[in-house]
């Protein structure tokens, strides 16, 4: 089905991070945004020690940092029994990160057994929080008619606000490329034995089409072996979105064992090929390829990082956060900075990691922003500056959310009325380029 092959790849996908995104109706205490600090800081069990007593009161984002660092074994013996109990706590509080993760859980009976009203009931609190995913998969609930009373008009409202939200999730071409040769499909009356002659006749398109009924059991049995092969035999072709097919077989381990490795192969294979076809057609780089690319590269070491531990894993997420951080992915600048921050994987090197905070903030980053602000202030690999802190945190409270801001009033109350003129007149020179 294809709503759970998304539901597992995105479980895959999305990191156990915490985000204060899309959760304006909550106001968070200092102490929870401290002990999130923490976490996003690698101190894993002051961040835990901070978070239970907090989450012992009802706090629904240290409830969900305690959660996470139960799934993780961080900072304390891991117990899925525990993550399980904070993140419903978390849920039922009203965090939306929290009920987006347990509708997933819920759907693809992961770790719990599926019931799949409730996880449309998650998911929904989630999207009318404004939460992008959460909005595309109440949307294929409605499509699918699954945890819900089927409705097109209801599947395509839903489905209009995620994409108006700039959904950017690692399904959503597949589902769109589903769509659309089913529609081609149908004008022309083209039959899968039709496409199966084409595909064995060479046609790449074909063999991508082919391999996407295979996987998705259309018009004819579900066959992971099958869609293998014919996806394998379209991006020997160079074809791109059978490569990006197969990084998530890879990944979801969907007729061969599961291998990260030539999931990342692929994924990368995808947009280099992509960037290669844009040099080769216009004789100069394509600026949407390289910019898909490092996405991607970004998207992948994080889930290597997330969910391997190994040297030799890490080492691919470090290349692949490089490869991205040198074509200006300010997400993966911002990541390889507090690698080399704390590090993980690298050998630590504060001026590095200023270096590419700074680079991400100059490219509107809240999170480098706020971290920028810190190492100012506290003169971490540089010469402290108040007014160079309180510049980035001013900076970051644009879009950065109730800690920024808290941030900005605490380091503003140590300047003079001078110093804070000289700054807000500079942001204003920025914020008019």
């Amino acid at each position: 089905m294809l709503l759970n092959r998304y539901l597992l790849a995105s479980l895959i996908f999305t990191l156990p991070t915490v985000s204060l995104a899309n959760q304006n109706a909550i106001k968070y205490s200092p102490q929870a945004l401290a002990c999130l600090d923490e976490y996003e800081l690698n101190n894993f069990e002051l961040a835990f020690n901070q978070c239970l007593p907090l989450a012992k009161q009802n706090d629904a984002l240290a409830q969900y940092v305690v959660a996470m660092l139960y799934k993780r074994g961080k900072g304390v013996k891991q117990s899925q029994t525990e993550a399980l109990k904070w993140l419903t706590s978390s849920a039922e509080g009203g965090y939306a990160a929290s009920q987006l993760r347990l509708g997933k859980m819920l759907s693809t009976g992961a770790a719990i057994p599926a019931e799949h009203d409730k996880a449309f009931y998650y998911f929904n609190r989630a999207a009318l929080q404004n939460d992008k995913e959460a909005q595309f998969l109440v949307a294929l609930c409605y499509q699918n008619g699954i945890g819900v009373v089927q409705n097109t008009k209801q599947a395509i409202l839903w489905y209009n606000k995620a994409v108006n939200n700039g959904l950017d999730a690692p399904m959503l071409t597949n589902i769109e490329n589903t769509k659309t040769a089913t529609i081609k499909k149908a004008s022309h009356q083209n039959d899968f034995v039709t496409l199966k002659l084409a595909a064995e006749q060479g046609n790449t398109e074909a063999q991508f089409q082919v391999g996407l009924h295979y996987a998705n059991g259309q018009d004819t049995a579900q066959d992971d072996a099958q869609a293998l092969y014919w996806l394998q035999q379209a991006a020997k072709q160079n074809n791109k979105n059978a490569m990006n097919y197969l990084a998530w077989m890879h990944m979801l381990g969907l007729g061969m064992p599961q291998n990260l490795t030539q999931a990342v192969h692929w994924f990368v294979s995808a947009h280099e090929n992509e960037q290669a076809l844009s040099q080769f057609e216009i004789n100069a780089p394509s600026q949407n390829a390289l910019k898909a690319q490092s996405q991607t590269q970004y998207e992948k070491a994080l889930a290597l990082l997330e969910y391997n531990n190994d040297d030799s894993d890490i080492e691919i997420a470090v290349k692949l956060l490089e490869q991205a951080a040198k074509n200006n992915h300010p997400g993966a600048q911002t990541k390889l900075a507090q690698l080399y921050q704390t590090g993980n994987g690298v050998t630590a090197n504060k001026e590095k990691a200023r270096q590419l905070f700074e680079r991400a903030a100059k490219n509107g980053q809240t999170e480098a922003q706020y971290a920028l602000g810190w190492i100012y202030f506290n003169g971490e690999g540089v010469n402290k500056n108040i007014m160079q802190a309180y510049h980035w945190f001013n900076q970051a409270s644009l879009y950065g959310g109730a800690r920024a801001k808290s941030a900005k009033q605490f380091v503003r109350s140590q300047m003079s009325p001078e110093q804070i003129a000289a700054v807000d007149k500079t942001s204003e020179k920025i914020a008019k380029k």
